[in-house]
C-alpha cells in the first residue's frame, strides 16, 4: 500500500516520521449537530447576542 504513496515504497527517503508530545489541550463539545451549532453562530452574529452553543476546557494530560 505504501507504494501508491511513495514509488520506493517503505525504503523512499522522503517518508519521514513525527512524534508529538503535548503536555495540555483545549476542547470544544457542540451539543447539537453542525447544522444548527451553525444557525446558533449565525443568530449571535446577527442580535450579538452571546449564544450557549456548547461546552468547552482545558485538558492536563501529564
Amino acid at each position: 500500500m505504501v507504494e501508491a504513496w511513495f514509488e520506493k515504497g517503505k525504503e523512499d527517503p522522503r517518508i519521514r516520521v513525527l512524534k508529538v508530545k503535548t503536555a495540555d489541550a483545549h476542547y470544544r463539545d457542540n451539543e447539537t449537530n453542525k447544522f444548527v451549532t451553525f444557525l446558533k453562530v449565525a443568530v449571535s452574529a446577527v442580535t450579538g447576542e452571546k449564544l450557549d452553543i456548547g461546552r468547552q476546557g482545558n485538558l492536563n494530560l501529564y
